[in-house]
């Protein structure tokens, strides 16, 4: 008790300390950065180096490029004047391994001709198992390479101890005429509470904050049991009982009677030896009228007695619950009006979390996207709370046996076969108790199989990082038309064009190359060798570039059924990446895929675009691969608004029939309103984690936005009446690309995008356009 109050003490000196310094300092972050150069003893990138989560020392908590002694990394940055380099270091030694050898980490930064550097050793008997400072002034502002190396302190030494940069970063001086009025931004923007979080708080306290600013109050849940008053439809929740010791809990039954929403029963399918033992919690159960217990035989299956529960209840939805599970007081109340506000739905659905088996803490919480068919095919995430019209799970064959631990999402599976009315409703109403985690029977793997056995796909199904993975034969092999926009760059085509023709097993390829005036002896040679060998095509673009147009210019040159956009500085990695994008790119329903890009140090560039991160940004970005979250996994397949045009396969009847790329976006953003379009059309964006390619973003093209492209975007989105982006969430940060839960005193998604558009529409006039 001691340690933890002391640790929390030191945690909250830290946490303020650096609050401080974030008001006093400008900074940017390495992360988010490239490393140019990379080396470690001949080791892979991987190996080398590889960032984490954030780690916890003695109060403090940063997260950590984490490096083996001997590694270098180079960033290649322009400096702000009077900047400084400043990384926290630590040394945790690995499990089982007893070599403590102290490192010497340094930080060297060269700009303008000049050099300057700061070492420090850290040694694992002193240090205690803390974070240490190491700070580097620069020498000169303007264009600079950052080094960051460790190494053993000792000559001849070795260590395999991990090395840990925590949160390196570029640091530059505000203005003292700006602490104030950047003071008093915090203040506006967050309030009192936010400013004293973001200082001071806790990282995992932010959800315990977020529930205690969530909880309805007596007003609202009033306002609630006045507007249920003239209403009369039931809705029926469902319990099995399997044994004597499986009877709800009281917590649940309490949580049910607390219902703003009265007009509710609660079947509780009970079986006979439970009946027999548990005469005490009947009655207590049937204190309350709406409880009706339903006895069903003593070897009942869960879903023979959910069954049995549905036939006998007397609501038009049903959802199943947990006898240690709990809901919030709101819960039916807005499941209620969710179903008067939609009244042809089938099935509505909402967030959720988990509470404590002691007391009721809530954590875990797992906020859903709107209906995803492809997220479904690798995860149940629809999970709970869930309301089902019961004529519409009757008509889809009820619960089946056989999938036991998997009946709903064998039941949700087959009824996205058959319905596409389902709602989501973006609130957390359902709080799971904690359990252990349920045995690997195989009915998961079972019920995908069915489904897609039904959906005419004979699949292999193999378990991923976050769900499972579908692999099917592809019984016809159309031509893809891979067209690549280049301009020089010998080196990076070089690479591009090796993976296509010798890394990527898909026979059944053609490159078209969409050239913008080369003049690099290397790159023409190149292209002679590509036509004479006939892998391709080279097609002239001799006019001013524009992304869009010179899309469109390969995809009419093209000869393939599907057509592959893709960028020049891609690099393949995997040779079966093209056979899944093909294999998704086929199904009639899907209008576009893309595929999961990697910066070069590993870390993901792409795992799909959603409205709300600023205007419009990369989900998952900077983040480490296998990275899961409470809005999911990079890992799963999904469906998002828009993928990026850097690797963007569609079918041509696809692209034909929304018109190309629109040519008037010259640089950026027609990916996006491609994807939107398809979206509009009635056919799915698809995200497969499973082709993996390394996007060496920006290569030969300094990555920026053109304002009159970003002005086109925005002018896009308020012409289409855009409000927000149904595969995100309102309640996630919109300042943070690894999905995060929304600071109660922070901006939702929404009015992140209104005030983007605000500003660049604002922008526009002031300028005249």
């Amino acid at each position: 008790m001691l340690f933890r109050s002391l640790d929390r003490v030191a945690s909250v000196h830290a946490a303020f300390s650096d609050g401080l310094r974030r008001l006093r300092y400008r900074r940017a972050d390495l992360r988010r950065l490239p490393a140019v150069d990379v080396a470690s003893d001949g080791k892979t990138l991987d190996a080398a180096c590889r960032w984490t989560d954030p780690v916890r020392l003695r109060g403090r908590s940063h997260v950590a490029l984490v490096c083996r002694p001997g590694s270098r990394l180079a960033y290649d940055v322009t400096l702000p004047p009077d900047a400084a380099i400043v990384s926290w270091l630590a040394l945790v030694p690995e499990a089982g391994h007893r070599d403590t050898a102290p490192v010497e980490f340094e930080i060297q930064v060269r700009a303008q001709g000049v050099e300057s550097s700061a070492r420090r050793v850290i040694d694992p008997q002193k240090s205690h198992g803390r974070w240490q400072m190491l700070r580097v002034a620069a020498p000169a502002a303007g264009p600079a390479r950052i080094v960051l190396s460790t190494k053993a302190s000792a000559p001849g030494a070795a260590s395999s101890t991990p090395a840990l940069w925590g949160d390196p970063c570029i640091q530059a001086p505000r203005p003292a005429a700006s602490l104030v009025p950047a003071f008093r931004s915090m203040l506006k923007t967050w309030g009192v509470r936010g400013v004293w979080h973001r200082a001071v708080a806790a990282s995992d306290g932010l959800y315990s904050l977020w529930v205690r600013e969530r909880l309805p109050t007596r007003r609202v849940l009033r306002a609630q049991r006045e507007w249920s008053q003239d209403r009369t439809a039931i809705l029926s929740l469902v319990t099995f009982v399997a044994d004597p010791t499986g009877w709800p809990d009281p917590r649940t039954a309490k949580s049910l009677a607390r219902q703003s929403y009265p007009h509710w029963e609660w079947i509780v399918a009970a079986a006979e030896g439970a009946i027999e033992h548990g005469r005490a919690d009947i009655d207590r159960l049937q204190r309350d009228r709406r409880v009706q217990i339903v006895s069903v035989p003593s070897h009942a299956t869960r879903a023979h007695a959910w069954n049995s529960a549905s036939r006998a209840a007397r609501g038009e939805f049903m959802a199943i619950t947990g006898g240690r599970d709990t809901l919030s007081p709101e819960a039916l109340y807005e499941m209620a009006a969710a179903i008067e506000r939609a009244p042809g739905c089938d099935l509505l659905y909402s967030d959720e979390d988990r509470v404590s088996r002691r007391g009721s803490r809530r954590h875990e919480p797992s906020f859903k996207p709107d209906w995803s068919p492809d997220l479904l095919l690798a995860r149940n995430y629809i999970g709970r709370l869930t309301m089902i019209r019961r004529e519409a799970a009757l008509a889809a064959g009820e619960f089946r046996d056989g999938y036991d631990g998997a009946e709903e999402w064998d039941l949700l599976l087959r009824l996205s076969r058959r319905t596409t009315r389902i709602q989501r409703i973006p609130q957390c109403l359902y709080h799971r108790a904690d359990s252990d985690a349920p045995a690997d029977t195989g009915a998961e793997e079972a019920a995908i199989r069915d489904h897609c056995a039904e959906l005419g796909r004979n699949v292999d199904v193999s378990k991923s990082v976050d769900g499972y993975r579908v692999v099917w034969p592809l019984q016809h092999r159309p031509l893809v038309s891979i067209v690549i926009p280049n301009r020089n760059a010998a080196a990076v085509i070089t690479q591009c064009l090796n993976g296509l023709r010798n890394g990527t097993s898909y026979p059944e390829r053609e490159l078209v190359i969409v050239d913008n005036g080369s003049t690099e002896p290397a790159v023409l040679e190149l292209y002679r060798s590509l036509e004479r060998e006939g892998h391709g095509v080279v097609v002239p673009f001799d006019r001013p570039f524009n992304f869009s147009a010179a899309c469109n210019a390969g995809a009419a040159a093209a000869r393939g059924d599907l057509l592959l956009f893709l960028n020049n500085d891609i690099e393949v990695v995997h040779p079966d990446w093209l056979d899944e994008l093909v294999r998704w790119a086929l199904l009639p329903q899907v209008g576009i895929v893309g595929a999961k890009l990697l910066y070069p140090d590993r870390t993901i560039q792409h795992a799909g675009v959603v409205f709300g991160l600023g205007l419009v940004g990369h989900i998952f970005s900077r983040a480490r691969e296998g990275t899961s979250s409470l809005f999911g996994s990079s890992e799963c397949y999904r469906n998002y608004l828009g993928v990026t045009g850097a690797c963007q396969m569609m079918r041509r009847d696809v692209y034909s029939a929304l018109g190309g790329y629109d040519e008037r976006f010259r640089l950026s953003f027609s990916d996006i309103v491609l994807c939107m379009e398809a979206w509009k059309a009635g056919r799915r964006v698809v995200y497969t984690p499973h082709a993996r390619l390394i996007h060496h973003e920006s290569y030969t093209r300094k990555r920026e936005d053109w304002p009159e492209d970003l002005e086109l975007l925005v002018r896009y989105l308020a012409d289409s009446g855009f409000v927000d982006d149904p595969y995100f969430h309102p309640e996630l940060d919109p300042q943070s690309p690894v999905p995060s839960v929304r600071p109660p005193f922070g901006p939702t998604p929404r009015q992140a995008v209104r005030e983007y558009m605000e500003r660049v529409l604002s922008a526009a006039a002031m300028a005249g356009r």
